[in-house]
């Protein structure tokens, strides 16, 4: 469930679809945002971001993307938690040092894909503090050594020292424990 709004939704909420004005194949996907959102059978309501898959040119269409799903869903939904979920960017070519190049870790600066995460992050951040987000879940975490997959984070990457910080923030802002005791 990425989230999108349908023709139907309004020219606001569907301009606000990956693409550039809204996009055709986003609101044929059989989705509408807030009228989904609105059953009672739905405990939460959460997005998907994907702004390599959805051609995005910057981190400006992906903030624009989750404050509007953030302000839909405080206006429009009622009083359900709201969690940015399945979210990342892809390290596609690791040839290509402008995306991707070794750090002095063992794993791998990929400062495209840091500003991606950074703009996911302090747009959620700002909704958290105003009682708007309750949670972020990042797509997806790799032991070291395990891959290739694209999209993984792995601890010794760059983009996973903004995943750390982003979790002590959020930590902050809801009072939840750094830790679990067993």
């Amino acid at each position: 469930y990425e989230g999108f709004s349908h023709e139907s939704s309004g020219r606001r909420k569907f301009r606000t679809n990956p693409g550039k004005g809204g996009s055709r194949w986003a609101a044929r996907e059989g989705q509408d945002f807030v009228r989904n959102a609105r059953a009672e059978c739905v405990d939460y309501v959460g997005v998907h971001v994907w702004p390599d898959n959805w051609n995005y040119d910057g981190v400006d269409n992906q903030r624009e993307y989750v404050e509007s799903r953030v302000r839909d869903a405080a206006t429009d939904v009622g009083n359900k938690p709201f969690v940015l979920e399945e979210f990342g960017y892809s390290v596609k070519d690791p040839d290509d040092t402008s995306q991707v190049y070794a750090n002095e870790e063992g794993g791998r600066n990929a400062p495209v894909r840091d500003a991606y995460f950074s703009s996911a992050f302090d747009a959620s951040l700002e909704a958290a503090k105003a009682g708007r987000l309750s949670g972020t879940l990042f797509w997806h975490w790799y032991d070291r050594g395990v891959g290739p997959g694209k999209y993984g984070v792995r601890s010794n990457d760059s983009t996973f020292k903004l995943i750390v910080e982003h979790a002590a923030a959020m930590n902050a802002i809801t009072g939840a424990p750094r830790s679990c005791a067993a």
